[in-house]
């Protein structure tokens, strides 16, 4: 049911999206248990973010409230209704944004009051209800409660479709309570075709994506890779020389809301796993490792170990703690220097 396209619109939401990409096994389980009546009430969607999650549960969603619903042949007037979002057998909760337009950290009970409506009422039209969850990492405690009551008895026919990035973060029992989906990162040959219709990537954007059609749009926001990857080199050349002082101006440059915040963290993080790989044997295949490999000779291999294991503690533990993000910066890259400093704290 799946296919790979070129040339596709990124520029639509997944609510929006027609096309999905990969991710072929996923959906003909999925298809299956539908067609032999055996779907399970709940789903988690879990894999890394940006592979096409949200599209995946959007498109499904289409399918069974229309094209493979109760009335096919109005499934042209239905997918009008979800484009809308006002397909009444369809709801999504998710993340608002207040007035200002900034998007909350979480979703809150009054997020999740109309659930219990749509759960309870009878269907607007014959046939299933979807209720997506994006992403169940957000719900708070109170939320996560108040879903895991609805799952305890389910209505019947309806499916709740959970997009969910990291499974350490959710309810024990709300995952006893789902059926898992695994999704994996797209191949490398696969986001040429779909993000370039064909054409060369560079293979540093490739590497970083990840397989994420999501990452690489962030790094093609900024213009691409490699100038953040040459700017961090030098600053970490300079942060091993115990010269603080370029890491401090670079975050003069930074703006309250600059999309190469998040980048950083992720690129720093990468470089020092290529520093250890790179360090252990590991032959150099992009370019850029002919930058790390000068780095590498400023420090032994179990000095980028001990960075490693530092770095990653770090980086994930500052995971929502609202720090300074430029205090954060500069912290990685004394990291690089003194990783000792760390250690205690991690």
């Amino acid at each position: 049911m799946t296919q790979i396209v070129s040339n596709l619109d990124l520029s639509l939401t997944p609510m929006l999206q027609r096309d999905l990409v990969g991710h072929a096994d996923a959906w003909d389980h999925l298809l299956s248990q539908y067609r032999e009546g055996r779907l399970h009430p709940s789903w988690i969607l879990t894999g890394p973010k940006g592979i096409g999650k949200s599209t995946f549960a959007y498109r499904f969603a289409r399918y069974i409230l229309g094209e493979g619903g109760e009335n096919p042949e109005n499934a042209a007037f239905y997918n009008g209704l979800m484009d809308q979002n006002a397909h009444p057998n369809f709801l999504v909760i998710e993340r608002q944004r207040d007035e200002d337009g900034i998007l909350a950290h979480e979703i809150k009970m009054e997020d999740i009051f109309p659930l219990r409506e749509f759960t309870q009422k009878s269907p607007a039209f014959p046939g299933w209800r979807v209720v997506i969850i994006d992403g169940l990492e957000d719900l708070n405690r109170n939320t996560a409660n108040a879903l895991l009551k609805i799952l305890e008895e389910p209505p019947q026919k309806t499916i709740f479709l959970c997009i969910c990035h990291s499974l350490g973060q959710i309810l024990p029992t709300i995952r006893s309570r789902s059926c898992l989906l695994p999704f994996h990162p797209l191949g490398a040959s696969d986001l040429e075709k779909i993000l370039m219709g064909g054409n060369s990537l560079s293979s540093l954007d490739v590497e970083l994506a990840n397989g994420s059609i999501g990452r690489f749009q962030q790094y093609q926001k900024i213009g691409g890779a490699s100038s953040l990857f040459q700017n961090l080199i030098r600053l970490m050349a300079e942060s091993l020389q115990g010269k603080i002082s370029e890491v401090i101006a670079f975050n003069g440059t930074l703006e309250k809301k600059d999309d190469r915040v998040p980048l950083i963290q992720d690129m720093l993080g990468w470089m020092v796993r290529r520093l250890v790989l790179l360090s252990n044997g590991t032959p150099g295949s992009l370019p850029q490792d002919h930058d790390l490999q000068r780095i590498l000779q400023m420090r032994p291999s179990k000095h980028w170990m001990r960075v490693q294991q530092v770095l990653e503690i770090f980086l994930r533990m500052s995971q929502g703690a609202h720090l300074d993000q430029g205090h954060l910066i500069e912290a990685c890259f004394i990291m690089m220097n003194r990783p000792e400093y760390y250690e205690e704290f991690t």
